[in-house]
């Protein structure tokens, strides 16, 4: 693949067994958050970036914050069904959800997308279950489905 990139995409690293990783080149920004929101493309050795879902790739950037409010939602209804699963009591759960979405404590909005899917992950947050990755809110398409536990992720070697 050429170093100008796929349909706006360009080459951001290589990584461990393989990995490349791709970025778009006008990262998104969010009224959110009011900062850009980092995309990435993670194709592992052997799979072809012509196989990714590149229209719904650029549904996601057009509208970034509308996929960022869904992760917002999903996990403010994690919160108020399961706390724990955040790492929290009830009580300061209850705390959370007395605010909006958008002052639930999460930051710095990242979009990871594979050939079999995508997640948002939000990189910062004050929640116990942000440390150390992050949290991320896993989508079918363009519907929110779960909430993932990133604390026993495996690190990525360099």
């Amino acid at each position: 693949m050429e170093d100008a990139g796929f349909d706006g995409l360009v080459p951001v690293a290589e990584g461990p067994g393989g990995l490349r990783v791709w970025g778009v080149a006008e990262p998104p920004r969010s009224g959110l958050y009011g900062a850009p929101v980092e995309v990435n493309v993670l194709l592992e050795a052997g799979e072809e970036p012509e196989r990714l879902d590149l229209s719904l790739l650029g549904e996601v950037v057009a509208d970034v914050d509308r996929f960022v409010g869904a992760a917002l939602g999903l996990v403010r209804r994690v919160l108020a069904a399961e706390p724990e699963v955040l790492g929290l009591t009830a009580e300061e759960a209850g705390r959370h959800l007395a605010g909006s979405d958008a002052e639930l404590p999460l930051g710095a909005p990242q979009i990871d997308f594979h050939l079999d899917g995508w997640q948002l992950r939000f990189t910062e947050g004050a929640l116990p279950v942000c440390d150390p990755y992050g949290a991320a809110v896993v989508f079918d398409g363009l519907r929110p489905v779960r909430f993932e536990d990133l604390r026993d992720a495996e690190p990525v070697e360099e």
